[in-house]
This record gives structure tokens, C-alpha cells and sequence, in this order.
């Protein structure tokens, strides 16, 4: 949904609201209620027209996204999630191919952020009450604690395959 249209939605709260509160924050983004029939919003990860550039945890990636799915009026169902998913793979296949092709390496890295930014996003809507940060370590110990290159046992039968 559009800034604009989030705007004109929240206008319709506003006389409630302002009684109690004089700003909002939602998703990332402020609502301040400037009067009773204005509601400016500003993205809490700007600072002078620029992206705030701070260090950010797959939790924190969850807000950020959330703010940037809301802003721009992206998907934001839990009947989505299989489209972010066709999203995330599709953006996998333009990382390919830019790889492929010997595309810059900001190109393909901005490819593969496009992946991270729907699996991510899916995430916050496939299970909002998990933390990603807790479960990235949880899998990331389960792995380091499996036998040398695990699930990747065809590359041995290909070795012998290739010896014979």
C-alpha cells in the first residue's frame, strides 16, 4: 500500500488518536500527528533523502522490509508468500545470470540482496513469532556439528564414477 494511501487511511483515525497520542510509530515508519486532519509520515531509516546505513540483524531485516513492503504497497498477506517465494527465485535465477554473463560484481550482489530481501520478507509472514536471529544460529551450530561436506554425497560417487 502506498504512503499515500496508508496516510489517508490513518487520517480516518486521527480524531480518536490525537487525544492520546501525538505520534505513531509503525513498521519503521513514524506517523506524526500534526493536526487534526494531517498525519505526516516519515521512514524512520532516512536521514537527508539517504538510507541511514546501519549494521542490521535478520530481525531488525524483518522491520526495515516490513516498512519498505507497507511504503511501496507490496505483498503483504500471509496468502503472499508463496508469490515472495516465485520472487525470491526469480531474483536467484537474475543472479545466475548476471554471474553468467560477467556482469559487475555490485550487480549480481544486488541480485542476490533482491533474494534475501523476499526470503526474509516471507519469513516475517510465514512465522512472525520465530526469531530469525536465534534460529540462523540454532541451524548454523546443527550444521557445523555434521560430518564434512554433508548431503553433498554425490560429489563422492561422481569421483568414483569418473576413477573407474
Amino acid at each position: 500500500m502506498a504512503a499515500g494511501v496508508l496516510t489517508k487511511r490513518l487520517v480516518m483515525f486521527a480524531d480518536n488518536i490525537l487525544r492520546v497520542l501525538r505520534e505513531i510509530r509503525i513498521c519503521g515508519c513514524t506517523f506524526a500527528i500534526t493536526s487534526k486532519r494531517k498525519i505526516e509520515a516519515k521512514y524512520i531509516g532516512k536521514t537527508n533523502g539517504k538510507l541511514e546505513v546501519k549494521k542490521l540483524d535478520l530481525e531488525q531485516m524483518k522491520k526495515e522490509i516490513e516498512a519498505l513492503v507497507i511504503v511501496k504497497g507490496f505483498y503483504n498477506k500471509p496468502e503472499d508468500i508463496p508469490k515472495k517465494l516465485l520472487f525470491a527465485f526469480i531474483e536467484l535465477g537474475e543472479a545466475s545470470d548476471a554471474w553468467k554473463k560477467g556482469l559487475p560484481e555490485e550487480k549480481i550482489a544486488e541480485e542476490l540482496i533482491d533474494v534475501i530481501f523476499y526470503i526474509v520478507d516471507a519469513s516475517r509472514l510465514a512465522c512472525p513469532s520465530m526469531n530469525m536471529d536465534q534460529i540462523f544460529k540454532k541451524k548454523l551450530e546443527k550444521n557445523l556439528n555434521r560430518p564434512f561436506q554433508y548431503g553433498e554425497g554425490h560429489r563422492n560417487k561422481q569421483l568414483e564414477e569418473n576413477n573407474k
